[in-house]
């Protein structure tokens, strides 16, 4: 009788699965690691990384390689030594009990282990730089509402001031869609520019208005029109050519629908 797995194993077969089948290894990547969990990896005193035990001249392998690994965090480098973390063994092991179809091209960069210890702490340092990301935003924009508050503020002062001293305004426009509450006091309907008087208001209520001057209406030219062109009597007029052909034939067709030989132009 078979045994039944539990549910625990399942879990575990189906994470090996998806982490062996997400890893992106070649053949030479699982020899690597298989090699420095034995203990048969190391960097010799050129810098070179080589199997084998220490003083012995094994097979050499790939510093990219070696590198590309321990970025990816399944290998560690210290100094000559070279040990795989646990999830490289984690890696290697779900890599011999399900290998998966070998990558065809060796990448300069591995993804970490699919929900390794390596990938963890990736998802933990990008989700802390979001949130700092986004409370300076945060904290930008609030510099930039207090910012805009303060200037709203200051303008509103100005206005203020600008009103206390005799309602002078910096544009028409400003002097007639100001506010014409009672807050104003001595507010007699003068509307004061920085050139004068603003012209079409009256300066004093009992006084009189001030005139402007209305433009002269522009005299309409009267319509031109276009005098019909009389012909001229001293041109003579002359005929009309007929049309020639470009090249007169010098066959003569009833010639030759009555059976005689043609005659060329030159016999004529």
């Amino acid at each position: 009788m078979t045994e039944v797995p539990t549910i625990e194993e399942i879990r575990i077969a189906l994470l090996q699965q998806d982490r062996a089948a997400r890893l992106g290894w070649t053949a030479a990547h699982a020899d690597a690691v298989a090699a420095a969990a034995a203990g048969d990896l190391h960097a010799d005193a050129r810098g070179f990384y080589r199997t084998g035990r220490h003083g012995g001249r094994g097979r050499a392998v790939a510093r990219a390689r070696i590198r590309a690994l321990a970025a990816a965090g399944f290998l560690t480098i210290d100094g000559p030594t070279v040990t795989p973390t646990d999830d490289g063994r984690d890696a290697l092991a779900a890599w011999t009990a399900y290998p998966p179809a070998p990558a065809d091209v060796e990448a300069d960069e591995l993804t970490p282990l699919y929900r390794g210890r390596e990938a963890t702490r990736r998802a933990r340092e990008w989700h802390d730089s979001m949130a700092q990301r986004e409370a300076e935003i945060q904290a930008r924009f609030a510099e930039t509402v207090a910012r805009a508050e303060a200037n709203a503020a200051a303008e509103a002062e100005r206005r203020a001031a600008r009103d206390e001293t005799g309602h002078r305004y910096a544009t028409v426009w400003d002097a007639i869609h100001a506010d014409r509450s009672e807050d104003f006091p001595g507010d007699d309907g003068t509307v004061t520019t920085y050139v004068g008087v603003a012209p079409g208001f009256d300066v004093e209520e009992t006084g009189p208005a001030v005139s402007v001057p209305t433009a002269r209406p522009h005299a309409v030219p009267a319509r031109r029109t276009a005098r019909r062109a009389l012909p001229r009597k001293h041109v003579a007029r002359r005929r009309p050519r007929a049309a020639v052909p470009a090249h007169r034939p010098a066959v003569r067709p009833h010639a030759v629908r009555r059976g005689r030989p043609p005659r060329s132009a030159s016999t004529r």
